[in-house]
């Protein structure tokens, strides 16, 4: 049942899987939790949208993981293949929401840097900002503005890849490790961009870090299935 992969190339691209998205892990925790419980960060209207993003990477990551495993252990995964459907279902919602999300703020930013758009009117359920504070100046605004600029871009491109994958490649094991690994890639760029476009995250993130213990990884050996979550579909393919 729980025979690892005989392909070694297949094996080694589900060790990987898992090992670039469990380090997402100890970073995303500690940013959401710098987030929450930084006032300043905490009312503002725009990280409110960025921490719900962040707890969907979060979970997304998880199950990236998840899909290294059913790469490691094919024999297993034939066995809940309804399962690895939720799985690839559920990523694909997640990562939809991300990019409504991140292109929302990219807009509102747009709007708020260069057209003084009234962020007061996109309150909805959050409490509105004041505008004295100091987290609604102009270097914050543009900060933010570049973050969803560039997240907006990078998902915009591999949705683009995904949808011509293809029309445009050979699709080999290669291939799809790419295309997955682009994907899997997307919450550390987020969070990248995050540490290094706002100083309070940063400065906190480095405190956070320099208390706590290091994560080490342990990666376990392993079987037969290519699997290839498709972005039209949202379904897992198997062969």
């Amino acid at each position: 049942m729980f025979e690892t992969n005989p392909n070694l190339q297949q094996f080694t691209i589900g060790i990987v899987y898992c090992f670039i998205a469990f380090l997402a892990f100890p970073v995303y925790i500690q940013i959401i939790h710098t987030i929450y419980f930084t006032k300043e960060l905490n009312d503002n209207v725009s990280y409110k949208l960025i921490n719900t993003m962040n707890i969907g990477d979060l979970v997304q990551s998880f199950l990236h993981v998840l899909t290294g495993l059913f790469i490691i252990f094919p024999t297993f995964t034939q066995k809940v293949l309804t399962f690895v459907k939720i799985v690839g279902y559920t990523n694909n919602c997640l990562f939809n929401s991300s990019f409504v999300i991140i292109a929302v703020l990219a807009l509102i930013r747009l709007g708020v840097s260069f057209f003084h758009l009234n962020t007061n009117k996109w309150k909805f359920w959050m409490k509105k900002k004041r505008q004295t504070q100091s987290y609604s100046s102009h270097r914050a605004e543009i900060a933010i503005l570049i973050q969803a600029s560039v997240l907006t871009t990078y998902m915009g491109l591999l949705m683009a890849l995904w949808h011509n994958a293809e029309l445009w490649f050979e699709m080999t094991d290669i291939t799809f490790a790419c295309l997955n690994g682009s994907w899997i890639v997307f919450p550390h760029l987020n969070s990248f961009l995050l540490i290094v476009t706002n100083r309070s995250i940063r400065m906190q993130f480095l405190t956070l870090r320099s208390t706590k213990p290091n994560f080490n990884v342990a990666a376990s050996s392993t079987t037969g299935v290519k699997i290839l979550f498709t972005r039209s579909s949202a379904t897992v393919t198997m062969k």
